[in-house]
């Protein structure tokens, strides 16, 4: 028989929702908030606790 982990939870500081963070989430980690769409980002592990994530994605190149 497997073993279940339990999956890590975090309140969306926008919209107050649950956002899952799997079971092994790590601090600066990307979310996005399934209720709202914010983008999040982990800042503490214990409690598990999301803030906004302000920084811009870094574009891919299309050179190849």
């Amino acid at each position: 028989m497997a073993q279940h982990k339990t999956e890590v939870t975090a309140d969306c500081p926008n919209c107050g929702a649950l956002v899952r963070l799997g079971s092994k989430p790590r601090i600066g980690q990307r979310v996005v908030c399934p209720s709202c769409g914010e983008p999040l980002r982990v800042i503490n592990l214990d409690p598990p606790e999301l803030d906004w994530d302000f920084e811009e994605p870094v574009p891919e190149s299309d050179e190849d």
